[in-house]
């Protein structure tokens, strides 16, 4: 399901506002699940900074494109 379809759903029906559905940021779908974290101890500060770049992700389109070209 897509971010929209999700927050159409009956269940989320007293949250959902149609007037806010331009601010939906739809992300590419995920065909991996990548669990690669779970071989790591996290610092207070390294799980902060981890958290940072996923807010700057998950509201930059900017911050996607570069984060996409760096995968590559």
């Amino acid at each position: 399901m897509s971010a929209k379809e999700v927050l159409q759903h009956p269940f989320l029906e007293e949250l959902y506002d149609p007037e806010s559905d331009e601010d939906i940021i739809e992300a590419d779908e995920i065909n991996y699940v990548d669990f690669e974290f779970e071989c790591y101890s996290l610092s207070k500060d390294i799980l902060r900074d981890l958290i940072l770049d996923e807010v700057i992700l998950s509201n930059s389109k900017e911050a996607r494109k570069t984060y996409k070209k760096l995968q590559q």
